[in-house]
């Protein structure tokens, strides 16, 4: 018996929803892969990837576990972020930083803010506005992790930009930066998943800016700042 054309419809909903359901499932089981695992980072939520509902001091405990896996020998001379200071700044201090540049911030999850639109004089050192800052606390309501998302800038302005801010967190925190991926805006863009990436790891601090080639004409640049916590690296201090 044929369908009715709201039938129809709704069969077409639900096919669609599915299908994109699927493919979700699908690309969230192939980040979790060793090949795949780069993507984690740019899934909606991915940061924490928690299974169950964990407690403030579960979840400290583990990025802790996490972020030893990537961490360095030497302790940075200094763990900015943003703007802001790891371990050191406070919610309080991030509503001040909020008010006064006039950004609008609002909780992705207990322990992390979400803010839109930050205009670049909000970011020190920053010559682009970013679309999307977010910013993570531990159990004790310091931060944490700092991130920041550009999608407008062209691929040679994604390669100053991921050149320009790793340098400005190794002058700021000593290290070697670590540098893989593409070197120029071309080959940025000449296929797709072609990242450049400057890296500086620590036993107590991590920094990551990427420049991302997602498929379209414009990559995605991504910075992050994360603290690892002293039991991480076995000194318990």
């Amino acid at each position: 018996m044929a369908m009715n054309p709201t039938a129809r419809r709704w069969a077409r909903r639900a096919g669609a929803a599915a299908a994109a359901t699927a493919l979700f499932v699908g690309v969230v089981g192939f980040a979790h892969t060793p090949n795949g695992r780069f993507l984690l980072g740019y899934l909606p939520g991915a940061g924490a990837c928690p299974v169950g509902v964990a407690s403030p001091a579960q979840v400290d405990r583990a990025r802790a576990v996490g972020l030893a896996r990537v961490r360095g020998q030497e302790r940075a001379t200094a763990r900015p972020a943003l703007g802001f200071t790891l371990d050191v700044t406070a919610r309080d201090d991030v509503s001040t930083w909020a008010s006064r540049h006039g950004v609008t911030c609002s909780a992705a999850s207990a322990m992390t803010l979400a803010c839109r639109d930050v205009p670049a004089t909000a970011l020190p050192g920053a010559i682009h506005a970013a679309d999307e800052v977010q910013l993570t606390f531990d159990s004790r309501g310091r931060l944490v992790g700092a991130e920041a998302m550009r999608r407008g800038l062209d691929s040679q302005q994604a390669i100053a930009l991921v050149d320009a801010r790793i340098e400005d967190a190794r002058k700021a925190s000593g290290g070697t930066v670590q540098r893989t991926g593409a070197t120029d805006g071309a080959h940025l863009v000449g296929g797709a998943a072609r990242r450049a990436e400057g890296e500086l790891r620590f036993v107590d601090y991590r920094v990551v800016i990427t420049a991302m080639n997602q498929g379209g004409a414009r990559p995605v640049v991504r910075e992050r700042y994360q603290a690892i916590a002293p039991e991480a690296d076995g000194s318990g201090s």
